[in-house]
């Protein structure tokens, strides 16, 4: 700090007990700041105010970005807990209070807040898209806001012993999230192009049909559509003017600008699909237990026809003995006659003095020929008993493994039902 000049002054003598003292002359300095100095401590003290005023700002839209995208997670979460639990995504409120509107059968709305069980009324400045197309046939279905038994799994039924294995593509009544993941899965097969007439999200050029998205306006209307009235006024884009017949929703991936400044959730089908692990789930309980019971099934019944073919086995075996029965009789009956033939001829021989002994040749060939013939029918005899012996054992022992897999089968059906009623 600089001293002002020196300042001369003059003190004259004074006249007191000892008389008159002569007059002085002193120097009087005087301190403090200068205009200059003021002016520029001033500009300091306000370029630090300025500075502070700049990072207070700053840490405050730190802070309330840092809120909203925490409000957006949260949002986001309680949307997968409802379609987890519910095998559904909730309709959108039609107002702030946050309350879900099925009935309107809107695309767009607000967030249904109160239906997620988000405690937190912020909430109901959020702007909410679902996934809706109806289709009269269960499977090929696609409002995300319904739950509907759209699983189809070819099942292949025919207990009854002996019955026509049929398989069959049907519902099986049961309502559960193998339902809600296939009708995400028919929607990522079929919205290829993308249908603005559908929930989709716009980066300008290219629109994607998505199954949820949500919207959180920003703290100002950047694209200065201000409208009092409107409890969507801060909303900017796509989100100031979006309805049911115009689904639409900015893309998660613009970017901030001065005349833009909304944050945006979204998830795709196949993003949701993967997210509740339908894959996995739909794969078993969809897919492998059905075809456990199918080849059951059809395991069954070759097992039938199986022990049909034993059971005919064991009957030819009967007829063989049966034939056997039949030729060891004729072949009895052959060597009676020819025995008798034989001592006909004998007799004729001895009456005709020799002349007819050639009678006697082929009466004991005959003879010869129905013994030959006896012995090898009760060889067939044999033969035909011993493989009906066989065949009954197998038709006897088969008929408990027919039981086992009829039981099998059952069960595993049973078990593919019971897999469809739980989902996962």
């Amino acid at each position: 700090m600089k001293s002002r000049p020196d300042i001369v002054a003059f003190k004259p003598g004074y006249a007191g007990d000892t008389g008159y003292t002569a007059g002085r002359i002193y120097r009087v300095r005087y301190q403090g700041f200068s205009l200059i100095e003021s002016a520029i401590a001033l500009a300091v003290l306000g370029l630090v105010a300025l500075l502070l005023l700049a990072f207070w700002r700053s840490s405050a839209q730190t802070q309330v970005k840092q809120a909203e995208v925490e409000l957006l997670g949260q949002a986001k979460s309680a949307m997968l807990a409802f379609a987890y639990t519910n095998a559904r995504l909730p309709c959108p409120a039609s107002d702030a209070s946050g309350v879900a509107n099925c009935a309107s059968g809107s695309q767009v709305g607000f967030l249904p807040w109160q239906t997620l069980g988000l405690a937190d009324m912020r909430a109901g400045k959020m702007k909410y898209g679902v996934y809706r197309k109806p289709n009269a046939t269960a499977a090929l279905d696609i409002d995300l806001g319904v739950v509907r038994d759209r699983l189809e799994p070819l099942l292949t039924v025919g207990a009854a012993r002996m019955a026509t294995v049929v398989g069959i593509d049907s519902p099986l009544g049961r309502l559960n999230t193998i339902d809600f993941c296939t009708a995400l899965n028919t929607m990522s097969s079929t919205i290829t192009p993308a249908s603005t007439n559908y929930l989709y999200t716009s980066n300008g050029s290219d629109n994607r049909n998505i199954a949820f998205a949500i919207a959180l306006p920003g703290m100002l209307d950047a694209d200065g559509a201000l409208d009092a009235s409107s409890a969507a006024s801060l909303f900017d884009g796509l989100h100031a003017t979006q309805s049911s017949t115009n689904p639409g929703f900015e893309s998660p991936t613009r970017p901030q600008s001065n005349t833009y400044d909304d944050k945006v959730v979204a998830m795709t089908s196949q993003t949701l699909f993967a997210t509740l692990s339908c894959g996995m789930g739909v794969s078993a309980a969809a897919h492998a237990h059905f075809n456990a019971a199918s080849a059951a099934q059809i395991m069954r019944q070759g097992m039938y026809d199986y022990s049909f073919l034993l059971s005919l086995s064991a009957k030819m075996a009967g007829a063989g003995i049966a034939g056997a029965t039949a030729t060891i009789a004729g072949a009895t009956s052959g060597v009676a006659t020819a025995t008798s033939s034989l001592a006909l001829a004998v007799a004729q021989t001895l009456l005709s003095y020799g002349s007819v002994s050639a009678l006697i040749v082929l009466s004991t060939a005959a003879v010869v020929i129905n013994a030959a013939t006896l012995v090898a029918a009760l060889a067939s005899m044999a033969t035909a008993i011993a493989a009906k012996v066989i065949a009954d054992q197998l038709v006897n022992d088969f008929g408990a493994v027919v039981l086992r897999a009829e039981t099998l089968a059952l069960s595993i059906e049973a078990n593919a039902r019971a897999a469809d009623a739980s989902g996962f």
